[in-house]
């Protein structure tokens, strides 16, 4: 501004000698350059923050500042300026502009911003190129995630700009079209990227560090996945451990330690940009300051429960294939048949000649001739000097034949089908049955369960401590104790699966149903250059099903090892009670026949009884 009064004075100096037509020119000239400056600061913002709704300018307090910041609300932005100083944040917005006399000034004007990979930061200052230059080269990493773009006064036409994927400045010459227009969010230009991970199970695994302090192999489903995309990015990547997981193995489901997040939030060069092992994205992950991808798979918790136990089978499974009240009817029909044919008998023979039918005058003979029938060991042959009695026997064949054939054919499935003890599938019936659960360390138990389910509040506590994985083992071969773990796609995974005895496992079958359901993903600090890019390839592999096939591939080599991942999954079949015997009401049409039958004898009886001769 003091440069404006400046060339004002000189003009005016001027004009004095040369008539007031020279004054009015002089106007002109100054009105026209600071009509350049506007149009020059309006393209600047229309390339730097095109879609943001407001920006938020920040001062120092200088001359300089409040010169630039009255040109600024001239300027046709159409967006909201919100003005602030240091002692004044305002955090509304997600475009930020700081007015700065002194370079050097600018980390403690914007200490305390969002310096986040959606935001950007367009700042003005008054010192020469050279020292911003300098400033460029060596402070960048100040400025976090956001993207930055520096103008200083002698050239309102360039600036310097560090955008997401390649963090350092450059000199933009041409500020026609839009920032995200020049930049491409999909290569990082072999940009480092730091990860923090360690052996937790089928998610990652690290070897020892080479010659070259490399890990000598990596592997696990979302080590493969990581480097899948850090590849499509054009990213390489150097892995850290945290110091206390160095060569140990620990469970990564549900850790009670956050291990990763001491190293993420921290904003300067010693964190990490991204972590992974299992991490879980749930409420109390939310409520960190943290950001997590997109979901990379599902994991679904689950019990593994004893397999039900086969029950001995009752003596009197012989009898099963038909109901009491089958068994009553045909009783009775045995009964009644017996009389009706010991009666036709006897009067038969006082009134007809007849033959071979004397053995059907006690009732005893009557009731073994039936019988025999009816298991198909006697069937006698049917002769007219047998009077009705041969009707008689005739419809109790054709009942028998009837009978027999259907306890027959549900005979063979009834014996065939093994009875089994119930199933205990859910937390209601490990707490009536006195099961409890055991742990070497425990789980983060409000992550594991939802404490607001009284169910799952009355089982998280009650658990057991084992010292170690022998006792550990020896209080499942021994106790009424419950395991779980994580369905992940085609397979299963335990807490360190690697010291659980395999024997026992062959007892145990998953349960039906999830008793909580978590998808995991990468953790990035907030704000996270990197979050936008993963985010879209994780989205495009999971539509063209690589993630899946990912895993499924790992689980097939995890089976040769762990004969438990997929064996779980072989439910026995348990049956409470064997197959319903064959009721009444579906053997009803033949009892009618036999009556129909056994009528039709009376009948003949009677009238070859008046009639005095054969039927």
């Amino acid at each position: 501004m003091s440069n404006l009064c400046t060339l004002v004075m000189i003009y005016l100096s001027l004009s004095v000698s040369k008539g007031s037509d020279d004054l009015y020119k002089a106007m002109d000239d100054v009105a026209d350059v600071h009509e350049d400056r506007i149009a020059s600061l309006e393209k600047i913002f229309s390339y730097t923050l095109s879609g943001f709704l407001c920006m938020q300018v920040i001062i120092d307090g200088a001359p300089f500042s409040a010169a630039l910041l009255k040109d600024i609300h001239q300027t046709n932005t159409l967006r909201p300026i919100i003005v602030s100083d240091t002692g004044t944040m305002e955090m509304r917005c997600k475009a930020f502009v700081v007015i700065s006399q002194n370079i050097y000034k600018v980390p403690e004007l914007i200490d305390g911003l969002p310096l986040y990979a959606e935001n950007r930061l367009v700042i003005f200052v008054k010192s020469h190129r050279y020292l911003v230059t300098q400033f460029a080269m060596k402070k960048a990493h100040i400025f976090g995630n956001i993207d930055v773009f520096i103008v200083t006064p002698d050239n309102y036409t360039v600036g310097f700009r560090m955008g997401q994927t390649l963090r350092k400045f450059n000199l933009i010459e041409d500020l026609s079209g839009e920032w995200t227009d020049q930049e491409n969010q999909m290569d990082f230009h072999g940009r480092t990227i730091k990860v923090l991970t360690y052996n937790c199970s089928m998610f990652s695994k690290i070897g020892p560090p080479d010659s070259e302090g490399k890990p000598s192999f990596e592997a696990g489903a979302e080590m493969i996945i990581f480097k899948e995309i850090a590849a499509r990015l054009n990213l390489t990547y150097k892995i850290y451990t945290p110091k206390s997981y160095v060569n140990k193995l620990v469970n990564p489901l549900f850790p009670v330690d956050k291990w990763y997040e001491k190293t993420l939030e921290d904003p300067g060069d010693n964190g990490t940009d991204l972590a992974f092992c299992c991490l879980l994205n749930s409420f109390k992950r939310r409520k960190s300051e943290l950001t997590m991808s997109e979901s990379l798979m599902l994991l679904c918790f689950r019990f593994l429960v004893p397999r039900p136990r086969p029950i001995q089978t009752e003596w009197y499974g012989i009898f099963k294939p038909f109901a009491n009240d089958l068994w009553f009817t045909i009783a009775i029909s045995i009964g009644l048949t017996t009389f009706v044919l010991q009666r036709v008998t006897i009067l038969s023979s006082r009134i007809l000649e007849t033959q071979g039918i004397s053995r059907y005058y006690g009732l005893g003979g009557s009731f073994l001739q039936l019988v025999s029938i009816l298991v198909l060991s006697s069937i006698p042959s049917s002769t007219e000097h047998q009077g009705p009695s041969r009707y008689l026997l005739t419809c109790w064949a054709l009942f028998t034949v009837i009978i027999t054939t259907s306890f027959s054919s549900s005979l063979s499935s009834n014996l065939a089908t093994q009875l089994y003890s119930p199933k205990l599938d859910n937390i209601d019936d490990f707490i009536r049955e006195q099961y409890a659960w055991i742990y070497v360390k425990k789980p983060d138990t409000e992550e594991m369960f939802n404490v607001a389910n009284k169910d799952h509040a009355r089982w998280s506590v009650r658990a057991k401590y084992a010292k170690n994985f022998d006792s550990y083992n020896a209080l499942l071969r021994k106790g009424k104790y419950i395991l779980w773990g994580a369905q992940v796609e085609n397979g299963f995974v335990l807490p360190l699966e690697q010291l659980i005895d395999k024997k026992i496992l062959r007892k145990f079958e998953a349960s039906s149903e999830c008793f909580i359901e978590y998808f995991s993903g990468f953790a990035f600090k907030v704000g996270s250059s990197f979050l936008g890019p993963f985010n879209n390839l994780i989205q495009k592999y999971k539509e063209s099903g690589l993630i899946s096939k990912v895993l499924i591939d790992l689980n097939k080599k995890r089976y040769k090892k762990y004969r438990y991942v997929r064996r779980v999954f072989h439910f026995t079949k348990a049956k409470l009670s064997g197959p319903q015997g064959i009721p009444l009401n579906q053997l009803i049409g033949i009892f009618e026949i036999w009556a129909a039958g056994t009528f039709l004898a009376i009948v003949v009886f009677i009238l070859e009884y008046f009639q005095k001769f054969k039927l």
